[in-house]
């Protein structure tokens, strides 16, 4: 072989490795971007669903699901309201005292009484949270808890350091917003799934948020009614029902209620018959003053307060003061004299 095939040999063989070094190069490059976009996709999923079985279900469920009324896919803190509004600590002492947690209240002027309340004790409506969250929750160690009208988190916080399932509903936008801030501060995202609607009797694409012009500074106290036409602070409404195939995805059986809506508790109960059915829910805490404010203005809210009685007694469920057995219902007792904050209890 002369020298000119053997230089020409050294060359082809030089490309050769360096053609076989640049595929390489290639193939580690590939694995190393989608090695890091695998990483960001999968991080995107566990943002939309704290689940992958939810996940799953929310690709396959119909437009109409309450799946699909989720916004919350942005879970970014913001660092202002942290630091100017997520300083005061919530006291659970007395039902989980090796816990502390912060909590993120609104502007005392728009919140008086909750955010007022937690700011000088650290509390809120105690006499309700301790027998919740120490007799009623270590008779059913399983159960999930859900929250309708969630407010700035005080009973959700609590039940998810619990080591609970919390399902919360809070349509007020800017209420919602503390809400979430409060539950990424605590890193209970993992705990808590938190929907932006109203739950009522039906579906209604537009409901607004509303505090009575005497109570403009106790965000607490809003109730929601279905609007014709949607806007900024309007919010959508969805039913208990939509509830019942998460549950059944999650393989969760039993639950405990707590029900706080300012008079929709009537229509709660209503678009939640097929869940109260399907899923054991032991006991249910409701406040009932807004039905009882309806008596002592001569108004039964279309016959609201009668729906409410007739459609509990018929599920088997006791009202009973809180933190009592079925031995103290209260169905002898004229409504308007039963306490503003009641259990039903199941029998059986």
């Amino acid at each position: 072989m002369n020298k000119a095939n053997m230089k020409f040999l050294r060359i082809k063989q030089c490309l050769l490795r360096r053609n076989l070094a640049l595929k390489i190069l290639f193939v580690f490059s590939f694995i190393i971007v989608f090695t890091i976009n695998s990483k960001t996709f999968l991080l995107s999923l566990y943002q939309v669903a704290s689940t992958k079985q939810d996940f799953i279900y929310r690709t396959k469920v119909a437009k109409s699901s309450l799946l699909d009324l989720l916004q919350w896919t942005d879970f970014k803190r913001n660092e202002t309201m942290v630091e100017k509004n997520c300083q005061s600590n919530l006291d659970m002492s007395l039902w989980a005292p090796e816990k502390s947690a912060k909590i993120c209240l609104l502007p005392l002027h728009k919140d008086k009484h909750v955010s007022g309340s937690i700011n000088r004790t650290g509390q809120w409506e105690t006499f309700i949270q301790e027998p919740l969250f120490t007799d009623l929750f270590e008779r059913h160690p399983k159960a999930a808890f859900v929250d309708i009208g969630g407010h700035v988190g005080t009973f959700s916080l609590s039940a998810a350091f619990l080591g609970r399932d919390v399902f919360t509903f809070e349509p007020t936008k800017e209420t919602f917003n503390y809400l979430l801030q409060s539950v990424l501060l605590n890193l209970l995202q993992h705990r808590v799934r938190l929907y932006p609607v109203a739950l009522m009797d039906r579906h209604y694409k537009c409901v607004l948020p509303m505090t009575d012009y005497s109570e403009e500074d106790n965000l607490g106290g809003t109730r929601v009614e279905a609007q014709q036409h949607c806007g900024n602070k309007t919010s959508r409404a969805a039913t208990l029902d939509d509830l019942l195939p998460i549950f059944q995805r999650l393989h969760i059986k039993e639950a405990i209620l707590k029900i706080d809506c300012e008079g929709s508790e009537t229509k709660v109960i209503k678009g939640g018959l097929k869940f109260l059915s399907s899923i054991n829910v032991p006991f249910i805490s409701m406040e009932v003053l807004i039905l009882q404010r309806y008596l002592y203005k001569e108004i039964d809210a279309n016959g609201t307060r009668l729906q409410l009685l007739d459609i509990m007694r018929s599920l088997g469920y006791f009202p009973v003061p809180v933190g009592g057995e079925i031995v103290d219902s209260l169905w002898e007792i004229d409504f308007i004299d039963w306490p503003h904050d009641i259990t039903w209890m199941k029998k059986g």
